[in-house]
């Protein structure tokens, strides 16, 4: 679940809230089993599909703020393993007094599990057994353009 950890870390980052404001939890998880090869040695065990929640209870600022930080980060960073398009997002919003609000963001995620083959792995498909595919972030530092750069 990890897509939920990502968001959660980018919302705590933005210091929009404090702490104890924030509730997450996931809900509604469903898994689809697949075991598809997707390259050597490696295979998606399954998807994943679940409802991650993110309740800020008495928020005294702008809402409008918050629900576009959750809109620019799906926009910028979550694309379904399985289809092409952004999941869908709702949010509520009720007042608690003239100053403050409970903002609700509840967001459907899916998500393949990928394992490595390996000897003596944790998991075992067929005759074959596997460790979980660790994440992996590729964050380039510098990069070099070659080439002339018009606007066309």
């Amino acid at each position: 679940m990890k897509k939920f950890k990502q968001l959660l870390a980018y919302i705590t980052s933005r210091n929009l809230v404090a702490d104890e404001q924030l509730n997450c939890f996931i809900t509604d998880c469903e898994i689809t089993l697949s075991g598809k090869a997707v390259q050597s040695g490696s295979i998606v065990a399954a998807y994943i599909h679940y409802q991650a929640v993110y309740e800020i209870e008495r928020f005294s600022g702008d809402a409008n703020r918050v629900l576009t930080h959750f809109s620019s980060w799906l926009y910028n960073n979550d694309q379904s393993d399985t289809e092409e398009e952004l999941e869908k997002a709702s949010f509520d919003i009720e007042p608690v007094d003239d100053h403050l609000v409970d903002i609700m963001a509840t967001v459907d995620f899916s998500e393949s599990i990928e394992l490595q083959e390996q000897a003596g792995g944790e998991f075992q498909f067929g005759d074959k057994f596997y460790n979980l595919v660790p994440n992996e972030f590729s964050i380039a530092e510098t990069f070099e353009i070659v080439g002339d750069i018009t606007n066309g």
